[in-house]
């Protein structure tokens, strides 16, 4: 190769790389926690810093192989291993980021989150260890750093992840209806793919910067869905906003059928002010994501879809028969509220009023069936307060009595 077809190589990878560099940069000063919950949010900051380094590691491994920086050959093969390794330990973090956005329930085991990250700690034990073993990677007599016979199994450690991801969207593309949510599944496909087709272009087409070009475009594309997401989800709890209930409760509505019902369930968490004035503002969020969970767990096994209407007021859209069912349900969401309550070990039990409306008829007014569900919910919240405020004299008056009666025995004696 010349002189002049070698600089030219060279600066076209350099500015790929630091192009592929400020994007990200760019990406993550847009990215706030408003556009999606904390932890998606810090997984996917976490990708990017792995890739940021991989890009930054690359350049400067192409810049000593040309001989533009004063490194060894020693030097030029560890940047080489180490940068390889940011890309496995990357599809790590996006396959936590993709099952969390999946809303998958194994996320919250710890044996699971210990055995999702086995592939890649059994990667980077060979990285450490090949120091005495050779088995990723090997120095020479000469000083060299070349590959040992395992150098490949990094690719092997982002199919395991990268299929799993695809297998899982694939199986929740047939059973979710969503359209939305589907998008969301091919994102995810999307991203992996990408990934993949520019890793065999970069081997297939030798000292060519396909592979960061290709990762960034998916980047890209994974942040616009991120920030699309803003204008369905709520961000606090990752349910349906108000604007996509109303899409959601439109398209039942188009869609029932007598044969076809669906209920319109209303729920408000009760003394949800008293959480937030006793024990501050963030136990309140904790309170309202910890009912988002159980209201989207109780729907689940019906194919329901769980909202945040607004506040602490919630929806839940769900098919159901019987005329058994509204309360049964109703039942089955407060049991579910109970038991998040018990596993997040929330200082306040959480308890919820709830409403619900039938629709089994398309001519159905939208308006009607809010209203009913409305009505419902705010005649048993009121009847609840007008309970308590009767059992809290009755038990006031108990223990003044009970405490007038010890103090006149104490004076006898």
């Amino acid at each position: 190769m010349g002189i002049l077809s070698n600089v030219q190589y060279v600066f076209v990878y350099a500015v790929t790389n630091i192009f592929c560099i400020v994007l990200m940069i760019i990406i993550l000063s847009k990215l706030s926690y408003s556009v999606a919950s904390e932890q998606e949010v810090r997984l996917f900051r976490r990708m990017a810093y792995c890739y940021i380094m991989f890009c930054l590691l690359e350049l400067i491994w192409v810049l000593g192989i040309r001989d533009y920086l004063p490194l060894s050959a020693f030097a030029e093969g560890m940047i080489k291993i180490w940068a390889t390794i940011f890309i496995p330990l990357m599809v790590y973090y996006w396959f936590w980021f993709a099952e969390t956005r999946f809303r998958a329930k194994w996320t919250a085991s710890t044996f699971w989150r210990v055995a999702s990250f086995v592939p890649f700690g059994i990667l980077l034990a060979l990285y450490l260890s090949s120091f005495l073993t050779g088995i990723v990677f090997r120095v020479t007599p000469e000083g060299l750093v070349a590959s040992g016979p395992l150098y490949d199994c990094s690719g092997i450690v982002d199919n395991i992840y990268g299929i799993s991801i695809i297998i899982h969207a694939l199986i929740l593309l047939v059973r979710d209806r969503d359209g939305y949510r589907r998008g969301e599944y091919l994102t995810q496909i999307f991203f992996i793919l990408t990934c993949t087709i520019g890793g065999i272009a970069d081997m297939a087409i030798s000292m060519t910067p396909v592979m960061p070009l290709a990762i960034a475009l998916s980047f890209v594309f994974l942040f616009l869905t991120i920030q699309e997401s803003q204008i369905f989800n709520d961000a606090l709890t990752g349910l349906s906003n108000r604007r996509n209930a109303d899409r959601l409760l439109r398209e039942a509505i188009a869609d029932a059928r007598a044969d076809k019902p669906f209920y319109l369930f209303m729920l408000d968490l009760d003394r949800f002010k008293e959480i937030n004035d006793r024990a501050g503002h963030l136990e309140g969020d904790r309170a309202l994501q910890t009912a988002a969970k159980a209201f989207a767990e109780a729907a689940e096994p019906y194919h329901g879809k769980a909202a945040r209407w607004g506040g602490d007021e919630f929806m839940i859209l769900v098919r159901g028969q019987g005329k058994d069912f509204p309360e049964q349900f109703a039942k089955q969401i407060q049991a579910a509220l109970k038991k998040a309550s018990e596993t997040e070990g929330m200082a306040f039990p959480l308890h919820a009023s709830i409403g619900y409306a039938h629709c089994d008829s398309p001519k159905m007014r939208r308006a009607d069936i809010i209203a009913s569900a409305d009505r419902m919910l705010y005649d048993r919240k009121n009847a609840s307060l007008m309970t308590r405020r009767q059992t809290v004299p009755f038990f006031s008056s108990f223990l003044r009595g009970m405490r007038c009666r010890c103090c006149c025995r104490a004076r006898q004696q």
